[in-house]
């Protein structure tokens, strides 16, 4: 599965920058090349998964990579890269990809500013948007109504994550999060998007459910690698989400499980956990029960997927890469 998505890497990357440059966004002022620079630097640096999703899907049913298929997924790609600047400003995340985050980059390039920090956010913000319009203009028209409202429900979906930090929360609400957050737009929206460009609309619908639930199956592992995975690997220190006052699904089946007075007690110590907590916390999770249902869940959905994938009327060659989609999601190490 790798080795066909980074196949694709270079002509999207490719049209990421040609986009950029066409835009001659240092007409506006100063700042137009530093953006131009910086996006094309931080597009080009990420895996791009669904992106090249767009392309594998759309070779389903042709040999071809025409122009518009290629761009369409370079849209995509900058259209995400906005949701992650905007998502390390919520999250105060100082870095991504390996170099500063957007928005602790533009501050180091104002320290000459009253308030470095908040200037720092401002033209972080604005060079998502910038990454938003310019997107957008690159999806064909065929599927740009549709991931419109798909990226609309991302937003919703972001402004509950935030909400819900301390706050009490039901396993439901959080697979609904899950769906609208990431599930939707990561695996859902590309496979359909590909699909749709390649004139297979009868296709299209089904492979959009397997991705939305392999997207749970992904969002469910990258919970499980926050609490639990070994930060050598992972990259971030154990308990990240703890830290940040995340609701996973690990602390909302925990809840279930702990009666009012010992809840209250968990909300309190999540405010600042130490690393005793965190430790005490993941013993919680483990031997209450939490984890392993944890675990059912992404049975649950891992399963659906294959079924799927068995049903929908696709070569086995084909039928093989959606499942290395699936382990992927599932199984990965970071």
């Amino acid at each position: 599965m790798k080795e066909t998505l980074t196949h694709y890497q270079e002509p999207i990357n490719t049209h990421i920058t040609q986009k950029l440059s066409q835009a001659r966004l240092q007409e506006a002022g100063a700042w137009g090349h530093e953006v131009q620079q910086r996006l094309a630097r931080f597009c080009t640096q990420g895996k791009g998964v669904r992106a090249s999703l767009v392309c594998a899907a759309y070779n389903f049913f042709e040999t071809d990579l025409p122009e518009h298929v290629l761009k369409t997924a370079a849209g995509l790609e900058l259209i995400h890269a906005g949701l992650l600047i905007h998502d390390d400003i919520m999250d105060e995340d100082d870095t991504r990809r390996n170099m500063p985050s957007s928005h602790m980059h533009y501050a180091q390039l104002n320290t000459h500013h009253p308030n470095p920090k908040h200037t720092g956010q401002s033209l972080a913000i604005c060079e998502a948007d910038i990454a938003y319009f310019l997107g957008l203009s690159m999806l064909d028209s065929r599927i740009i109504h549709r991931a419109a409202r798909i990226f609309a429900l991302v937003g919703v979906a972001q402004m509950t994550d935030v909400t819900n930090e301390y706050a009490p929360i039901h396993t439901d609400d959080i697979l609904t999060c899950y769906t609208n957050k990431t599930a939707r737009y990561s695996i859902g929206l590309p496979l359909w998007i590909g699909a749709m460009l390649a004139n297979q609309e009868d296709l299209a619908d089904a492979l959009y459910e397997i991705g939305v639930h392999a997207g749970i199956v992904y969002q469910l592992r990258d919970d499980e690698l926050g609490l639990f995975g070994k930060p050598e690997i992972t990259g971030k220190p154990q308990g990240s989400d703890l830290r940040q006052g995340k609701q996973t699904i690990y602390i909302a089946l925990l809840k279930e499980r702990m009666d009012k007075e010992a809840y209250t007690q968990l909300q309190e110590t999540l405010k600042n956990p130490s690393e005793e907590d965190i430790a005490h916390i993941q013993e919680l999770i483990t031997q209450s029960g939490a984890r392993n249902a944890a675990k059912d869940i992404h049975r649950v959905h891992e399963e659906q997927a294959r079924a799927l994938i068995e049903q929908i009327n696709l070569s086995a060659q084909h039928k093989t890469f959606l499942k290395e989609v699936l382990a992927y999601c599932g199984e990965r190490q970071k």
